[in-house]
């Protein structure tokens, strides 16, 4: 006999358990992130009962677990009052249990930093004031909350006496990663689109880089070529790239010629210099993480030597004098 489901339109039986993935939080120390986690996970479940039990009450006046006055509630009804209790939560024991953090990642700033990550270096070396930015930054995507979240934002970083709307703490995912496609396994031929930052199967800690279908280990070597190739042909296209214009988006037509289209716009390339500077930097924290000196020396050599701005060369002349 066939496997008969639940009934259609029917709510699921047993707790809520969120399976959660947020990259974001490696860059925590790790009590800092666990407790990050544990607080959106509470708010997730949190949310799910209450809708549930609205649900329940709606379907059924007798099994209401909540207050009486919503057993006639019509559909946007219910979902205000989820929304009000909601909001509720939010300004009332998630901003508490939050306050709490805060000071216990104030009391042990000293002794934790944020890990050594590609995109690290985009963070402060707060890790309270990290802490806040993230998780004000999850809850925030919750909807018909961005009012209490401004709320509770405002009060942790009166905490860490921080203005709300300082540059510093805007939230700015520092995630840089790169998804590098068409790796083949030797073995099955399968053929992997592997994360080089966020997938924690290939972190530079791990032993041997496996193939999840027939756990063979895939060639380091061989993933950082593919890298390399890469990056070459990023820079070949963005070499030969077209020039267009400004003004009325045509592209020029002809190799040499005036600097100036018809319309009197400028030509400009369609990838600009800082972007693909942006791009290398990305390959160059990754060969930094994974320990690629072949990528890192093909990275370094394509972004050439660095500038130094004219008020370190004096610092370091006089510090030389100083010698």
């Amino acid at each position: 006999a066939a496997l008969e489901g639940p009934p259609e339109g029917s709510l699921p039986e047993g707790p809520f358990v969120p399976d959660h993935r947020v990259s974001v939080v490696e860059y925590l120390p790790p009590e800092a992130a666990l407790r990050l986690l544990a607080r959106v996970a509470r708010v997730l479940q949190a949310c799910t009962q209450t809708k549930t039990a609205l649900l329940l009450q709606a379907q059924d006046g007798a099994e209401a677990q909540l207050a009486p006055r919503s057993c006639n509630l019509s559909k946007e009804d219910l979902l205000s009052e989820c929304d009000a209790q909601l909001r509720g939560l939010l300004q009332g024991p998630t901003q508490r249990e939050l306050l709490d953090d805060v000071t216990r990642l104030m009391r042990a700033s000293k002794e934790t930093s944020v890990a050594a990550r590609p995109g690290s270096d985009q963070l402060s070396s707060d890790v309270a004031l990290e802490y806040v930015k993230m998780v004000c930054a999850l809850l925030a995507l919750l909807p018909n909350v961005s009012q209490a979240m401004l709320s509770v934002r405002t009060a942790l970083l009166q905490l860490l006496h921080k203005e709300p709307f300082d540059p510093a703490t805007q939230f700015a995912d520092p995630t840089r990663t790169f998804v590098l496609s068409r790796v083949m396994c030797v073995v099955c031929n399968a053929v992997l689109d592997v994360d080089l930052v966020r997938d924690p199967a290939f972190a530079p800690s791990s032993e041997e880089w496996g193939c999840p279908f027939c756990r063979t280990a895939l060639s380091r070597e061989a993933i950082e070529a593919q890298l390399v190739d890469y990056v070459n042909l990023k820079l070949v296209a963005y070499q030969v790239q077209d020039l267009q214009c400004v003004k009325c988006k045509q592209v020029k037509g002809d190799t040499i010629g005036d600097f100036q289209c018809r319309c009197s716009g400028a030509y400009r390339t369609r990838t600009t210099p800082r972007e693909l500077q942006e791009q290398m930097k990305t390959f160059q924290a990754i060969a930094a993480y994974h320990n690629f000196a072949w990528l890192s020396e093909t990275v370094q050599w394509i972004l050439g030597p660095q500038v130094v701005p004219p008020s370190e060369k004096t610092r370091g002349a006089a510090v030389v004098s100083g010698l």
